[in-house]
């Protein structure tokens, strides 16, 4: 998985893919971005000082 702030990219991990492995997590500075995974168009999130934000991804075929 990628993490984009305007464009540039801020984080980038691989996770495991599997029924075990379900919830992943990056810790971000508050602003915009756009998580970008193999195969699933961009989710933009936004991240608020003191705030925990969430967001679903699509299970693509192959991640």
């Amino acid at each position: 998985m990628e993490v984009y702030q305007n464009g540039n990219l801020v984080r980038r991990h691989a996770f495991r893919s599997d029924k075990d492995h379900q919830h992943y997590e990056f810790e971000l500075t508050p602003g915009s971005y756009d998580i970008k995974g193999p195969g699933i168009a961009p989710i933009p999130i936004r991240v608020k000082s003191g705030e925990y934000v969430t967001a679903d991804l699509p299970i693509p075929l192959c991640l």
